[in-house]
């Protein structure tokens, strides 16, 4: 077995390299290692090298490990390969959530795949007469969520422009939008900006927006700043629209639509389920209200529970590295029929089972807040864009260890300075994440 020279944390080197190897020999390779025209998610992250993409990796590996085990899954790796394959984002990520949503459930007892011509649901879990079918559906980044990172790169750019201009470095700024509006203007950014670094108060009003400026330290231990060089921190908090409540409900409505119309009359022994995958900008709870409120207005009752779930790069800060964690969501439908609850609950412990081959599950969201003068301000529910580029410097003493760490749209360099001169270490650059199972 080929060994992969990645970075794999706490996993034993062992298991990292199988479900490595699992996603080498599923794809190939030649076609992981290609450089080409059509952007494709598996391969941009295979191609990285950064810590997060190789726990995503060791995700989607795990996963496939279960399925290619078992030899009857052959016509469903065929179809999974053309759909992870594909340069549409939508097709490759509900593939992998599928497969990823499989993996966990399928310790389970009497879990199997779907065939893939199979129309309403992916797979299901038998108990002796009873059955639960289970239809995954994962909610795409929204094109105002686009927009949205679109303006945080010409705040970040302003930013960076305005320092340079003023000979400034160290400062990071957080701009916290109090509504849906579009970001400031360079001009009027730039007041606002000297106006923080020109006064004790660091905090400023900006149209809809409070600007709050704060100093950086160097992310590195035994480090300290590099003067010489531009460090800065970008941070845009903006709440998330309405629009994002009926682009859940529409997808809700057209998977609860299509599993019942291929289910369409279930019995005591016979649940449907609906899995949902949720983007970082919406939370459990509220999704979680969202399905309620569907459950109570519409006509879902053929539909017995919705598990909610969302996937977060979690920062163990004492290990200094990133785990994953899954949060989980159940909405069970009180309409339903009520044998079809009583069974569910009666197997619940049995069927709702989830494993996860790294990192964490948490059926209770951790709240987030913006901390800023002793004010502490909520940012659930909330499109957070961050950036920062960070250039320390620090004495060259042997021995010496130094760990970087490796954040989303992150970039750092570290000079050693020595009697006899100067020079880099290799820069840690994790520019435009994006994810396929987180």
């Amino acid at each position: 077995m080929k060994v992969f020279k990645r970075q794999h944390g706490d996993i034993p080197v062992l298991e990292f390299n199988r479900a490595i190897s699992c996603i080498a020999e599923t794809f190939g390779e030649r076609w992981l290692e290609a450089k080409s025209a059509k952007r494709n998610l598996i391969r941009e992250i295979w191609q990285r090298q950064d810590f997060v993409s190789s726990m995503e990796l060791f995700f989607v590996g795990s996963a496939l490990q279960k399925i290619v085990r078992n030899g009857e899954y052959k016509d469903w790796m065929e179809d999974f390969l053309r759909r992870a394959k594909s340069s549409d984002d939508g097709n490759a990520i509900g593939a992998i959530y599928e497969a990823v949503m499989y993996s966990m459930l399928a310790d389970n007892p009497g879990v199997t795949l779907a065939p893939p011509a199979q129309a309403g649901f992916d797979f299901t879990a038998q108990f002796g007469e009873g059955v639960i079918r289970y239809s995954c559906k994962r909610l795409q980044v929204s094109d105002q969520e686009k927009k949205s990172r679109l303006e945080f790169e010409e705040f970040k750019s302003n930013f960076r422009k305005i320092l340079h201009k003023y000979r400034r470095t160290g400062w990071h700024a957080v701009l916290y939008g109090l509504d849906s509006v579009s970001i400031p203007k360079k001009d009027s950014l730039e007041k606002a900006v000297l106006a923080t670094l020109q006064s004790r108060n660091k905090k400023v009003q900006l149209g809809k927006f409070v600007l709050f400026m704060k100093e950086l330290g160097p992310k590195i231990s035994g480090a300290r700043l590099n003067l010489k060089r531009l460090s800065y921190a970008a941070t845009l908090i903006r709440p998330m629209p309405e629009s994002e409540q009926a682009r859940f409900e529409d997808l809700f409505r057209r998977a609860a639509k299509n599993l019942t119309k291929h289910s369409p009359n279930p019995h005591e022994l016979q649940v449907n389920a609906l899995l949902i995958g949720l983007p970082e900008s919406i939370s459990i709870e509220k999704a979680k209200k969202w399905v309620d409120e569907r459950f109570e207005r519409s006509d879902s009752s053929k539909v017995a529970i919705v598990i909610l779930t969302k996937f977060l790069p979690v920062a163990d800060l004492k290990e200094k590295t990133t785990l994953n964690n899954l949060q989980i969501g159940f909405c069970i439908n009180n309409n339903s029929d009520s044998a079809s609850i009583d069974f569910l609950r009666c197997n619940a412990k049995k069927a709702l089972k989830f494993i996860v081959p790294i990192g964490s599950i948490s059926e209770k969201a951790a709240s987030m807040h913006l901390s800023a003068d002793e004010i502490m301000l909520p940012i659930e529910d909330a499109y957070i864009h961050q950036s920062c580029e960070i250039h320390h410097e620090m004495d060259f003493k042997l021995p010496m260890e130094v760990s970087f760490s490796a954040e989303q749209d992150t970039v750092q360099t570290l000079t050693l300075v020595s009697n006899e001169g100067s020079f880099e270490v290799n820069p840690v650059s994790a520019r435009e994440f994006r994810y396929v199972v987180m």
